[in-house]
């Protein structure tokens, strides 16, 4: 009996961990903007895959209205240790939805961030960083800014 329990096989435990961001937009074609995005990690590892889900708004340009979008996506971390300063990186590749004047928009969302995350102990972090943000398709745009944003 003793033997078989011993044997059985273990859980797994997925320790969730993630990250709060401000982002500033900044586009190439002249528009600017702003977002807040969340990302959900499974691990604590340093490669964390998970989801990223947000909420943006950039300003009009000469030919189109300001619109407003929801962008979602698998998400990739690599972050130091719990607890550790250090160099932090994050993809995202999905879609996003939303709302201009003219109706809604849809199109495919990617991003990337590298910066630098500080310990503030018990797992959190403060984390800056430098992101690019592109918006694909009709309505798109590519757009540049800085990053700051709470770790857990």
């Amino acid at each position: 009996g003793l033997l078989v329990l011993c044997a059985w096989p273990s859980r797994a435990k997925a320790e969730l961990s993630g990250e709060v961001d401000g982002h500033g937009l900044i586009g190439i074609d002249g528009r600017y903007g702003g977002a807040a995005s969340v990302d959900l990690w499974a691990t604590r590892g340093m490669f964390r895959p998970g989801g990223a889900f947000g909420l943006g708004a950039v300003s009009q340009n000469h030919k189109d209205s300001s619109r407003v979008f929801t962008p979602f996506a698998l998400s990739l971390g690599f972050l130091p240790q719990r607890d550790r300063t250090g160099f932090v990186m994050v993809v995202r590749a999905g879609g996003y939805a939303g709302a201009q004047k003219g109706g809604l928009i849809a199109g495919g969302f990617f991003s990337g961030s590298i910066g630098v995350g500080i310990a503030l102990g018990e797992g959190a972090s403060l984390r800056i960083a430098g992101e690019a943000w592109g918006l694909v398709g009709q309505h798109g745009g590519v757009f540049f800014g800085p990053t700051i944003g709470l770790g857990f």
